[in-house]
């Protein structure tokens, strides 16, 4: 399994961001989204959970405008 972060950006609204999480990962609801958002938001990088297919999460927060990226999971 993989390690997904988000990772704060001055670019998009935090609203966006959180909808694009939830848009992005499967089961993360908008509470969730608004949490791992404010996370990054407030300290950086936020880890958005952990997952077999983070690669292909990683690739939608991307295509999103997003910036991610994929560690592995320790």
């Amino acid at each position: 399994k993989f390690k997904l972060l988000l990772f704060n950006d001055t670019m998009n609204k935090r609203e966006y961001v959180a909808r694009i999480l939830q848009q992005s990962v499967p089961g993360l609801t908008a509470a969730d989204a608004y949490l791992i958002m404010q996370k990054a938001h407030k300290s950086g990088m936020a880890v958005v959970g952990v997952f077999e297919l983070a690669e292909a999460y990683c690739d939608l927060l991307k295509a999103g405008g997003l910036i991610a990226s994929v560690t592995e999971d320790e």
